[in-house]
């Protein structure tokens, strides 16, 4: 239901992002750029060593009648967000002295194959290099970035550029290099990802919380609570803000989400991501109690997919997506039983990404199996579920995947020496799994001014509607705050309405109810 009211308030600490260009400028130098704090970067492999390479003209120049390079990134989880101030690649192969031509660079978010600009400058200062050589455009304005999105930075010249060192799509996770365009024009409806990684770095700092405190609840309706409001960075207290307000819906189910790919064979490491953004599961989307599967007597088949007629072949490509208990804090051993393309990512962390070759015990093939990985998580006292997502993708020879780890309620073992499992007990067990669906309810939405700190007053629209919360009942309600050129806030709590009556109204109630019993004792004896 939705009735009237609201105020909010923000805490936000500020950098603009200007849609028009601005003024930056470029810095070369031939030392590796220093990595810190929240910056991004795939700096372990530069040019001209090993696993560096030029990936080609369309693919890796940045000349003016070649199309724009960009490389794609994912942000971390500061609440507050980032400031992005430079970018960096690493020149390939050309000495140029005093080129003057004007360099563009654009920040923009990444949805798909698709570039939505957040922010453009232009080199104004000459700049002589010579072969690997790496080059930073720094920003006049620096850019504010959102928590845990994915970004993409693209070089354009308008005259003599340069070639760019480049590495396998496997050495950053986050990320791919791409091209937009031709000869100098982006299409940004259309990137053409090149399965590289830019020898790249992303010079971040963390961002202040835009807003701190909690929602509360008056009555039955949504309101704020003891918001606070930093303006430091000299933001205008009257700058307008747009605020929603949404009721979500949480459905549990046991198991991964399982999207089976019948006939498709290794897309390899590089090419997962563009494989699932651009393929449709061959059966509907399914439940799995874990990730094990394997021809009888070793194992079983899904029974969707026996009954599909899926059981046959040995190419395939299978995602498992969902969350994953993780009982304390702590290192934890893992394991995969695939014979060809792994990989693993648990919240947000690759865990296995290989190509080695095992069996279902994790057992035999290349180099004597998979490695067993580590990886150390920290969550609250208790336990916590976290993001999971494990691919495999089989072209020959294998018909099965699995999945072990060294923690396990009966049987705590799987030490460090051991290369193969020593039981079925070892695979991670179904009680660790699990698949949580969002849905979005009532959705309430507006717009105040940043300097509003009204603790306790109601969210309400333009025309008067508040969001009412059923009673005694916990309901998930996410806000999210927005202010051109700040990075999104989103605050998600747990409120649950409940009205007491007051005193007086008690004792009215309290004698209304006795009538009613009288009233009705008195029928019964008629």
């Amino acid at each position: 239901m939705l009735r009237l009211g609201f105020s909010f308030l923000a805490v936000c600490t500020l950098v603009l992002a200007c849609s028009l260009s601005e003024a930056g400028t470029i810095s070369v130098s031939s030392t590796v750029p220093t990595i810190d704090g929240d910056d991004i970067a795939n700096l372990a492999n530069p040019g001209p060593g090993a696993g560096a390479f030029d990936p080609g003209g369309n693919e890796g120049h940045i000349w003016h009648n070649r199309p724009i390079q960009g490389q794609t990134f994912t942000t971390l989880g500061n609440p507050g967000g980032y400031r992005l101030s430079s970018v960096t690649l690493q020149n390939e192969e050309n000495t140029i002295n005093n080129n003057g031509s004007p360099f563009t660079v654009r920040i923009g978010e990444i949805s798909g194959n698709t570039f939505t600009e957040r922010a453009r400058e232009d080199s104004t200062n000459s700049i002589s290099y010579v072969p690997d050589d790496f080059m930073t455009f720094n920003f006049s304005t620096p850019v504010a970035l959102s928590p845990n999105t994915v970004y993409g930075f693209e070089w354009d010249a308008s005259g003599s550029g340069f070639t760019t060192w480049n590495n396998a799509d496997t050495n950053y996770a986050g990320g791919t290099g791409y091209s937009s365009g031709s000869g100098g024009v982006p299409n940004d409806s259309n990137l053409v990802f090149r399965n590289i990684d830019r020898v790249f770095h992303v010079d971040l700092a963390p961002s202040g919380r835009e807003l701190v405190g909690r929602l509360g609840v008056t009555g039955n309706r949504v309101s704020g609570a003891a918001y606070e409001l930093n303006t430091t960075a000299g933001t205008s207290t009257g700058a307008p803000v747009d605020w929603k307000l949404e009721v979500l819906q949480e459905t549990v189910s046991a198991g991964l989400a399982t999207e089976w790919h019948h006939g498709e064979g290794d897309v390899g490491l590089a090419g997962i991501d563009t494989f699932f953004a651009t393929h449709t599961p061959t059966i509907p989307v399914f439940q799995s109690p874990q990730v094990a599967f394997a021809p009888p007597p070793t194992f079983t088949y899904p029974p969707e997919v026996v009954a599909a007629g899926l059981d046959t072949g040995t190419q395939r490509t299978v995602r498992y997506t969902g969350q994953i208990y993780i009982p304390e804090t702590g290192e934890y051993k893992f394991k995969d039983g695939v014979d060809q393309t792994t990989r693993l990512i648990i919240d947000g962390q690759t865990v296995i990404a290989d190509s080695q070759w095992a069996g279902f015990d994790g057992s035999g093939g290349d180099g004597g199996g998979s490695l067993i990985q580590t990886a150390t998580f920290s969550v609250a006292s208790g336990g916590e579920w976290l993001p999971f997502e494990f691919v495999m993708s089989e072209n020959c020879c294998g018909t099965q995947a699995s999945l072990y780890w060294d923690y396990n309620d009966l049987d705590d073992s799987f030490p460090t020496a051991r290369n193969v499992p020593a039981s079925l007990n070892d695979l991670i067990a179904p009680e660790y799994f699990r698949t949580l669906e969002i849905t979005v309810g009532d959705t309430l939405m507006g717009t105040g001014q940043l300097g509003d700190v009204l603790s306790g007053a109601l969210f309400a629209d333009a025309g008067g509607n508040m969001l009412t919360l059923p009673l005694n009942v916990p309901t998930t309600v996410r806000l999210t705050v927005s202010l051109e050129g700040l990075p999104t806030f989103t605050l998600t709590e747990v409120l649950t309405a409940t009205i007491i009556p007051e005193p007086a109204t008690l004792v009215i109630w309290t004698l209304l109810a006795g009538l009613g019993i009288a009233a009705n004792w008195r029928r019964r004896r008629r």
